[in-house]
């Protein structure tokens, strides 16, 4: 039973670690993403500027979306505060870019065009700082993650193997002690059932010699009891005669002589 519990519970801790190094690797993929999304849509914005053209525009737009619905799902995804400080970061930093955007788009020309422009260009440096810092903290907490998943794979596998190792050896403890009992048990049985067998013959034998001393009394009264029933007939009947007065004065004297 104690095997069977560390080895479900040993799972349960795999299955939790491994979830979390899954989500790590997922949010450092999504951190990946969000750095391309966020350059591309710098690229599409630059391109806008410079050919003047509707479809860059459209297309720095839509980037600019993706990138928001990222930031989005990132932060239902990270739950550490700098990783959401990064995240915060990359959002403030996205919409200020977006802004310098539209309104170099709205310039016309001259100085405003040249200074929008120049506000477009230094936000964007900023919003590929933001993002390279995010990715970059986001590797090595992956990799944390991957080396924490390790490590508890690898005590929970120890407090396993201890746990195993202690339940087999509990399990040939109450082993041998069954053993002890079965045998000590199985000797006292043995040693009662020689004392009753022992018993029992000196009954018999009891028996035997009292039967054989009974046939020999028996025997040696038989004869003598035949041998005395005729002279004790006499000294029996004789005196019963005298006493009764039967006998004649003639018969008396043959009496006493009797």
């Amino acid at each position: 039973l104690s095997s069977i519990a560390s080895l479900f519970t040993s799972k349960i801790l795999v299955q939790k670690m491994g979830e979390l190094a899954i989500s790590e690797f997922r949010n450092l993929a999504d951190s990946r993403e969000l750095r391309l999304a966020g350059l591309r849509e710098v690229s599409d914005t630059r391109a806008a500027l410079l050919t003047g053209e509707e479809q860059y525009a459209r297309a720095a737009r839509s980037g600019s979306a993706a990138v928001r619905d990222r930031i989005a799902r990132l932060e239902t995804q990270i739950v550490d505060r700098d990783g959401r400080s990064l995240v915060d970061r990359i959002r403030t930093t996205e919409r200020g870019y977006q802004e310098s955007f539209e309104q170099a788009l709205r310039a016309s020309g001259g100085q405003l065009a040249v200074s929008n422009t120049a506000a477009l260009v230094s936000r964007g440096l900023a919003l590929e700082q933001a993002l390279d810092a995010f990715v970059a903290y986001m590797g090595p907490a992956a990799a944390g993650g991957l080396a924490t998943t390790r490590a508890s794979v690898r005590r929970t596998q120890a407090v396993f193997d201890v746990v195993t190792f202690v339940s087999i050896l509990l399990a040939l403890l109450l082993c041998a002690m069954l053993f002890v009992l079965i045998n000590r048990i199985y000797r006292g049985q043995a040693s009662a059932r020689i004392l009753a067998e022992e018993r029992q013959t000196k009954t018999a034998v009891a028996l035997r010699d009292e039967k054989a001393a009974s046939r020999l009394k028996d025997e040696f009264l038989a004869p003598g009891s035949h041998e005395l029933r005729n002279p004790l007939a006499l000294l029996l009947t004789w005196p019963q005669l005298l006493r009764s007065g039967t006998l004649g004065p003639a018969g008396r004297p043959q009496g006493m002589i009797s």
